[in-house]
């Protein structure tokens, strides 16, 4: 899983600072419930692309009659 940080926070198996848009590597299960719970980081959803919806044909004007 894939984790994007939210809020600053430093990781303490290295002692390297993460600012809020980057990714956090490889978070250890402690890491994670500790981090996540301080709302430092979050779990980063895949995303799925959405489907893009044909342009529509433009509309013919109705005819006077």
């Amino acid at each position: 899983m894939s984790y994007k940080v939210k809020a600053e926070c430093i990781d303490v198996r290295d002692g390297k600072r993460y600012f809020a848009g980057e990714d956090f590597p490889d978070p250890t299960d402690d890491q994670i419930k500790r981090l996540t719970g301080a709302g430092c980081i979050e779990e980063e959803k895949a995303k799925a692309a959405a489907p893009q919806a044909k342009p529509s044909a433009p509309s013919k004007p109705a005819k006077d009659a």
